[in-house]
């Protein structure tokens, strides 16, 4: 079966992430767009889902502003058992500047 998830978070500025749990940080929607609302490690998850073998892909934007010496990171998430921010695969890029 097709058990596809999308979403275009194409929906006006919330904290309410529908669709999506948050076991570790604090995530909004923000200008169409999933973002982190404060530093460390935000971890966003299909409520529900929870299949043992995936392919997941995402359109990334990683926030390190030029000239600051900060670095982000943006990824995907995999296989999630928790509890937190442990029990995951994750894929991830990192934006250093």
């Amino acid at each position: 079966s097709d058990d596809a998830l999308a979403d275009d978070f194409a929906r006006p500025d919330s904290t309410a992430l529908g669709n999506w749990v948050e076991p570790a940080g604090d995530l909004a929607v923000r200008g169409g767009r999933l973002a982190a609302v404060g530093s460390g490690v935000n971890v966003a998850l299909a409520a529900g889902a929870a299949p043992a073998n995936v392919s997941v892909s995402a359109r990334v934007t990683v926030f390190a502003p030029a000239g600051t010496g900060l670095v982000g990171f943006a990824g995907v998430v995999a296989r999630y058992q928790g509890p937190g921010n442990a029990g995951y695969y994750l894929g991830t890029l990192v934006g250093v500047n």
